[in-house]
């Protein structure tokens, strides 16, 4: 993995996790989207890792 996709990913992995917190606080996927500026699949891909990390 080259220089530029390490970065790339790493910021993917901290939207995610940002994302995971909010979900975790309550927050709505419609305010996470309006709060982060994420597409809506990002956080509903967020959501279903926590829902079946619970299972």
């Amino acid at each position: 993995m080259d220089w530029n996709s390490q970065k790339r990913w790493e910021r993917e992995e901290g939207r995610k996790s940002l994302i995971e917190d909010m979900l975790r606080r309550g927050k709505t996927v419609e305010e996470i989207v309006d709060f982060c500026g994420c597409s809506i699949e990002l956080v509903k891909e967020v959501e279903d890792r926590i829902i079946n990390s619970k299972e």
